[in-house]
């Protein structure tokens, strides 16, 4: 149990050596050690935002396309809309004349 403390110590020592640079009898290799990391996690936050910037320009690639697809889709269906409009006022001018016709036949 002991040995686990004392190595959990040293590695949060080491911690704090990498994230703020300040230890008892730091040499030169731990200061280029600590920017060294640094200069890594920098580098992973650079990769990590480009690929959000990518991911970010391709969600709007996309949601022009599906809007396009979509007024696409709109227009197809006025344009059926239309075309049953006009199928059924001629079903109705139809069925007014048979009436017409029906009631001249009466008279």
């Amino acid at each position: 149990m002991q040995n686990e403390v004392s190595l959990l110590k040293k590695e949060l020592e080491e911690k704090e050596v990498q994230l703020n640079g300040l230890s008892t009898g730091r040499n030169q290799n731990d200061g280029l050690s600590w920017l060294n990391t640094l200069s890594h996690d920098i580098n992973e936050n650079v990769e990590e935002r480009i690929n959000l910037q990518k991911a970010l320009f391709e969600l709007e690639d996309k949601n022009s396309y599906n809007h396009y697809e979509l007024q696409q889709l709109d227009n197809e269906i006025a344009k059926h809309q239309v075309f049953s409009l006009y199928i059924y006022s001629e079903y109705i001018f139809v069925m007014y004349l048979h009436l017409y016709m029906i009631s001249l036949t009466h008279i």
